[in-house]
């Protein structure tokens, strides 16, 4: 009988924290891309011309686009953010092992994008 009895109060613990954690989830704001960019990085990104796929070779981005700024006060703040994970080292297994998020689902690092 007590073996039944410990076994509920198990069962009971796992549910409850099962439900504590959905609920901190839930309770996590969504962040937006944006958020992560400085301003004075996004108004460089949304003043860039439009990219020709005629062209004879890669448009060269401002050097000031690349410069892995952040926006500091971001750095403490809880919340999730959507997004796809792209692996760049697995193991054999196909464990993951290093990666890097992308905004979307095709979303890569060749500049200028392929043509549609």
């Amino acid at each position: 009988m007590v073996s039944g009895s410990r076994h509920r109060t198990g069962l009971l613990g796992l549910l409850l924290s099962l439900m504590v954690s959905g609920v901190a989830q839930a309770d996590m704001r969504e962040l937006d891309w944006l958020e992560l960019m400085p301003a004075e990085d996004l108004a460089l990104l949304e003043s860039m011309p439009e990219i020709e796929h005629d062209g004879d070779g890669p448009v060269l981005l401002p050097d000031e686009i690349m410069t892995g700024r952040v926006v500091p006060e971001m750095g403490n703040v809880d919340g999730r953010i959507p997004g796809f994970v792209v692996p760049l080292k697995t193991t054999n297994d196909m464990r993951i092992l290093e990666f890097f998020l992308v905004p979307y689902y095709g979303a890569c690092i060749h500049v200028p994008p392929p043509p549609p």
